[in-house]
Formats: structure tokens, sequence, C-alpha cells
């Protein structure tokens, strides 16, 4: 009998000492990534959680039942889910986390809504992921927050293997372009969309090979949807909408639909997406709109988006749009979370607000490692020789302790196009011989990496 009542206050102990939940509360949890999902999605996680983390980040994957379960004061799940985000940022050990994934649709995780102040256009709430991580309405987030809003397991599987292989394998996907920037037109806004768009490709993207296609027909550029479908199958490691649309829909002319990116037939040469468009939502839990759609294509389309999910305004949009590019091409911040969430502090207003990250936010931004561009040179120590030239120019740089050249040799004229693209691979001391006789008499410009010099073609 004292051996029957032992076990018995044994089992007893086991059972009430064991926890029932994930202890997120505990002080002694430390990530740098923090993951949440539902639990029917938690096997599809298990190879990207070891891949994130065999590249360093240390990863907390918390399963939504343990979020409700730990945190239920709120009267909403999304308001507990922010208080779950708000504590482990404020009390688990340093370093705080920087990233946070939403794996899953609306249709298992809730998208956190807040009241609109464009009510008067007929918005009532908008979906914003990044309140999730914001202490209120007017300051900015504290952790960069990204979405995969998949619906079913399979998607998000396709999703997370084609997030890898584009950070994995970029440079085999040999893409014909850094940047394609597509243009829609309406009479009643006259050239505006072409030229704020060619802004941006012009400033940030000068001696890259980029595409550009305008739906206005009496444009240089000018060019239809079909093209816009040929440019993304040609791979595209950047590509910007500047277009009006809805959830269901992209452009006033040519327009392309949501059943139709769904049904379209791509190349697996995944992109990155950013769009000047107003309402492409993704909280509609019985139809997806077309972001998603992009996105959801298998190992092809979108593998990130930065997009806005209700009513924007064009103009202040294409500043957070601009310091975008500049914080991935030019600043070249390591992640797209970071490019992202840093060009949404440069300037906080309620346009910029209402842009999400669909994606992972700590996917690699592919100008990181100068996917497409090599490695800056001080161009100081290059030699641009003759100058004035005729026939050709010599470029070298300096022997000894000077950065080998390798990569790409860029010639461009006074508009930004590329005429000529030599690819190269120095050894220190290194010298080529650049053909320009072809060139017609001018000013040209040099550009290695994000290095630009000049000289005069006779």
């Amino acid at each position: 009998m004292k051996t029957r009542n032992l076990i018995f206050v044994l089992l007893t102990a086991i059972i009430v000492t064991t926890p029932l939940f994930a202890q997120l509360k505990s002080p002694n949890n430390r990530a740098d990534y923090i993951i949440i999902y539902p639990n029917e999605f938690k096997q599809s996680l298990k190879s990207f959680i070891e891949w994130r983390q065999a590249k360093g980040l240390k990863i907390l994957a918390c399963d939504l039942n343990d979020i409700y379960t730990e945190f239920k004061d709120s009267l909403t799940n999304q308001e507990n889910i922010k208080d779950f985000l708000k504590y482990a940022y404020d009390n688990w050990q340093s370093p705080k986390p920087r990233y946070v994934l939403i794996a899953g649709g609306v249709n298992y995780i809730p998208t956190y809504r807040v009241k609109s102040d464009l009510n008067i256009l007929g918005e009532d709430t908008i979906s914003i992921e990044q309140y999730y991580v914001m202490k209120d309405e007017s300051s900015a987030p504290n952790m960069m927050i990204g979405r995969i809003p998949a619906r079913t397991q399979l998607e998000l599987e396709e999703f997370l293997t084609k997030t890898m292989n584009f950070e994995d394998n970029f440079n085999s996907l040999n893409n014909i372009y850094d940047g394609t920037f597509f243009s829609d037109y309406k009479p009643d806004d006259g050239d505006y969309f072409e030229t704020a768009s060619n802004s941006i490709a012009t400033k940030y993207l000068c001696g890259y090979r980029v595409k550009q296609i305008s739906l206005n027909d009496s444009s240089k550029n000018y060019g239809t949807k079909d093209d816009y479908f040929s440019a993304l199958n040609s791979g595209s490691t950047m590509v910007f909408n500047f277009v009006r649309s809805n959830s269901q829909l992209w452009c006033y002319k040519n327009s392309i639909y949501a059943d139709e990116i769904a049904s379209l037939q791509l190349t697996n040469k995944p992109f990155i997406l950013s769009t000047i468009a107003s309402t492409q939502s993704y909280d509609n839990p019985s139809k997806k709109g077309i972001i998603e759609e992009i996105l959801m294509k298998g190992q092809s389309g979108a593998v990130a988006t930065i997009a806005p999910s209700s009513i924007v305004f064009s103009y202040s949009s294409v500043n957070l749009i601009g310091n975008f590019f500049n914080n991935c091409i030019i600043n070249r911040e390591p992640t797209i979370g970071e490019a992202f969430f840093k060009s949404f502090k440069q300037e906080i207003n309620s346009d910029y607000q209402r842009y999400c990250l669909l994606g992972d936010p700590a996917l690699k931004n592919p100008f990181f490692g100068t996917a497409s561009a090599i490695e800056p040179v001080d161009m100081s120590k290059v030699i641009i020789f003759p100058n004035p030239a005729s026939d050709f120019i010599e470029i070298s740089v300096g022997a000894g302790s000077e950065p080998a050249l390798t990569g790409e040799i860029r010639i461009m004229n006074v508009f930004g196009q590329i005429v000529s693209l030599v690819r190269a691979g120095f050894e220190p001391a290194p010298t080529i011989q650049i053909d320009v006789s072809g060139l017609a008499p001018g000013m040209y410009f040099v550009r290695i990496g994000d290095k630009v010099s000049k000289f005069v073609k006779l």
C-alpha cells in the first residue's frame, strides 16, 4: 500500500509540475526570430527553421494556441498576439528579437485591423501587420515583421522552398534584368505614373540592367501586359508596379486580374515585388487577392512583396518605395526586412503604415552580396586610359593591397542607359581593354559596383 501511495504521489507531482503550455512568459527565453504558426503547419516549418538556424539566427517557433493560452487578457485574439510580441521584446533575454514571421493566411492567423482615417472613401478598417510590433499607431515598428499568407500546408511548403532556393541559389537564376518598372496609364493622370517610375529607376538603378514598360502608347517605353509577363519570365531581381488597382486587379489600362495571375505560367525565376497601388488586401478568407496569387505560384512569382493593404496616395508612396530601393541597392541592407523597415522609419505617416511585407523578413537582400554588381571599388585607384578615347579604353586597378576587381563593368550614356557591359574576373593589378569605337561622340560613365567615373568618346 505504501508503495502504491508513493507511486501515486510521484505521478501527481509529475502531472502538476509539467508545463501545459510553452512558457512564453519565461524570462529565460531568447530569440532573434519569432515564428507564429497554427498547429497544422508545425511539420511544414521544420526544414525552414533548421535552414535559418544554420545561417546563425536563433529561432523560437510559437504555436498560436500557446499564445492564446498564455496571453488571454485582451478582448481580441489580435490584441493577445500583440501582447505576446510586446512581452517578448520587453522581457526576453538580450539581444532582443529582430524578426517576426506570421506563417499562415488569415484563415488561420488574424490580421491586425485598425480604424481607417479614410472612411470618407468607404474604407472603415485596414489590416496592417506591423501594428503587431508597434507601441502605438504613431510609432515605428520595433521588430521586422512579415507574413506568408499561405492557406494550405502545400502553399506554405512551396513558398518556403522558393525562399530557400532564392537565397541560396540566386546567382544561378541568370536574370536578364536587375529591375523591371511597369507603369499604368490613364489620360486624366497624364504621364505621372511613368515619370515617377522612371525617377526611381534612374536614381537608384542607373547603370543596372533595367526594363521599363509603360501602358501609355505614346511613350518610348510603350508595352503591354504581355511584355510585362515576358520580362518576368526573362528574370528580374526587382519588380516595381506603379499602377491603379484593387484587391483583384492591376492597371486601369490593359488590366491584369487575379484569376489571370493564378493561371499564368511563369518560369522559376522568383522576384521581389514592390508596388504603388491601392488596396492589395490579403484579408478575405473566402477569396485570394492578386497579391496572394503572385506570391503563391509554387517556385515562380514573387518571393516577397512590399505592397499596401488599403488605400494609399501615390505622391507620398513614391518616397517610401524610393527609400526601399535606396536601402536595397545603394545602402545594401543585409535583408529585405531591414531595407523595408528602415524605409518605414525614415518618415512615419499614415500612407507608410499601410504598406506590409509579405514574405520572410530575414530574406537576404540579393544586392547585399552584390549579386549583379561587384563590390565597391575605390575609383581613385582605377585608371581609365586614354581619356578622351576614340577606339578603346583600358581600365586598370592598382596592384598590391588594392581590392581585386570582379563582376561587371558598365559603360552608360548620359541618360543612364547601358551601352556596354563587360563581365570580368580579375587578379590583382588587372587591366581590361574595352572597345568603344562604336559609341557616338560624347561623355560616358563607367560604373564599377556603386562607384562611377567618366570618360569622353571622340
